[in-house]
């Protein structure tokens, strides 16, 4: 899924790895079958960030550092600033 939205939407992907199984050369493999340049290959993988998160408290913690970044980016609609943030993720306060 990561190699198809980099390489065939162009997109940026971050991949959440719970078990330690993504490697760069898994990614690697993936884009060779999906086109032989090595430049749309390199793009692709620059496209592609990957975080470890183990256990629900790493998860945790990528998803607030996450939300952090497209409050950053984008805005976090005013209504939604007050609420607090295990609601945004959907898990028991």
């Amino acid at each position: 899924m990561a190699a198809n939205v980099a390489h065939g939407l162009q997109q940026n992907v971050l991949y959440v790895d719970s078990n330690g199984g993504l490697t760069a050369s898994r990614l690697l493999q993936l884009l060779q079958a999906k086109t032989q340049d090595e430049e749309e290959q390199a793009e692709a993988l620059r496209r592609i960030q990957v975080v470890h998160a183990f256990d629900i408290f790493q998860m945790l913690d990528v998803l607030q550092e996450l939300r952090g970044t497209v409050a950053q980016q984008d805005g976090i609609p005013e209504h939604l600033n007050h609420i607090p943030h295990c609601l945004h993720v959907h898990l028991p306060c």
